[in-house]
C-alpha cells in the first residue's frame, strides 16, 4: 500500500475511534478533522516530492532529469502529475461532495444527515484518494440504498449512515489496493 494511503487509513481509523468514543468532540471539531486531513496529506505529498528529488539527484542517470540538464519545470510536472494530481483531484471532489451534501441537507430541513455527516463524507472522499473515491461514492450510495430499503421494510424510520462513512472509506482504499489490478493503475497513471 502506498505511503499516502497508509496515512489515510491511519487518519480514518483515528477519526473512527474519535467518532466511537467521543462523538461530542468530533461534532465540535468536524471542520478541523477535514482541514487537518488535507494538511497532513499535503505534507505527506511534499515529503514524497522531496524524496523523489533527492533520489534523482543522488544517482547518475537521475541527475540528468534535474537542473542544469533539464528545467525545473520537468521535475515539477512529473511530481505534480504523479504525486499531487490525484490528491488534488480527491480534495476538490471531497470539497464538492461535502458541499453538495451540506446544501441538500439544509435545503430539505436537515432530514438526511446529522450536522457532521457531510464533513465525514467529504473526509472519506479526500482520504480515499483517486481512484479510491470512484469506489467510495458508489459504495456509499449502494449501502445507503440497501440500508434504507431494510429500514423501510422493517418500519424503523430513517436509516442512519452516521457510522458507515469512515469504514466505507477504509474499505474503498482496501478495494483499490487489493482488487484493482496494478496493470490498470499503471496504464492510466493512477
Amino acid at each position: 500500500m502506498p505511503f499516502l494511503q497508509q496515512i489515510s487509513v491511519f487518519i480514518l481509523g483515528l477519526a473512527l475511534g474519535v467518532q466511537i468514543f467521543s462523538r461530542p468532540f468530533l461534532v465540535r471539531r468536524r471542520k478541523w478533522f477535514w482541514w487537518g486531513s488535507a494538511v497532513i496529506i499535503c505534507a505527506g505529498a511534499l515529503f514524497l516530492v522531496w524524496t523523489q528529488y533527492r533520489m534523482w539527484a543522488a544517482g547518475e542517470p537521475g541527475k540528468f532529469l534535474l537542473p542544469p540538464y533539464r528545467s525545473i519545470g520537468y521535475f515539477l510536472s512529473y511530481a505534480g502529475h504523479r504525486i499531487f494530481g490525484q490528491w488534488l483531484l480527491s480534495f476538490f471532489a471531497g470539497a464538492l461532495g461535502g458541499y453538495l451534501a451540506y446544501r441538500l441537507n439544509r435545503r430539505y430541513g436537515l432530514r438526511f444527515f446529522e450536522d457532521e455527516e457531510p464533513w465525514l463524507f467529504a473526509m472519506g472522499i479526500l482520504l480515499a484518494g483517486y481512484p479510491g473515491f470512484l469506489f467510495y461514492i458508489p459504495l456509499v450510495f449502494l449501502v445507503g440504498v440497501l440500508l434504507t430499503l431494510a429500514y423501510t421494510i422493517l418500519r424503523k424510520g430513517r436509516a442512519p449512515l452516521y457510522w458507515l462513512w469512515l469504514p466505507l472509506a477504509i474499505f474503498a482504499i482496501l478495494i483499490t489496493n487489493w482488487y484493482v489490478p496494478k496493470e490498470i493503475l499503471v496504464k492510466f497513471n493512477l
